[in-house]
């Protein structure tokens, strides 16, 4: 499978940024590695803007296209008990809750970043919003939050 795939990716799923620089769609589980895509500084950068300083501080020097191992590339994340429980109650707020239409305008923002999300259908791509803004993306750092990226 090429780094950069066209397999799909699940809408209550999440991205994870690595501390190797590899970008890693997770299914709504957070069992299985859909794909992955390897980010220079420049794009971990941009990325990584929406978490704490000491992550952000973490990621100087980073390069994921240096990863090269399939078996790392292909790795699961720890991402702990708190994101299942996220996940878990994100999962319930898309079954019940439908958006409404007055609600739509709420997601026509300057930055896909500005949004908080749990899952990747959270993210304002299908609601008349930025239409690139596709992931949810978050780090194992503490007490970084997840929030809405374009990768």
């Amino acid at each position: 499978m090429s780094e950069v795939s066209e397999v799909r990716t699940d809408p209550l799923g999440i991205t994870h940024l690595g501390a190797d620089g590899v970008a890693r769609w997770l299914n709504a589980n957070r069992t299985s590695v859909l794909k992955y895509k390897r980010l220079s500084p420049e794009q971990i950068t941009d990325l990584a803007s929406g978490f704490s300083q000491t992550t952000r501080d973490a990621f100087v020097g980073v390069d994921g296209r240096n990863v090269t191992d399939q078996a790392q590339l292909w790795a699961l994340p720890n991402l702990g008990q708190a994101s299942e429980e996220k996940r878990m109650a994100a999962e319930k707020r898309a079954e019940t809750t439908p958006v409404k239409q007055e609600e739509e305008s709420l997601f026509k923002r300057a930055s896909c970043n500005e949004y908080g999300c749990e899952t990747a259908s959270e993210c304002p791509k299908g609601n008349n919003g930025d239409p690139t803004c596709n992931d949810c993306i978050t780090n194992s750092g503490p007490g970084d939050s997840t929030y809405c990226a374009n990768i």
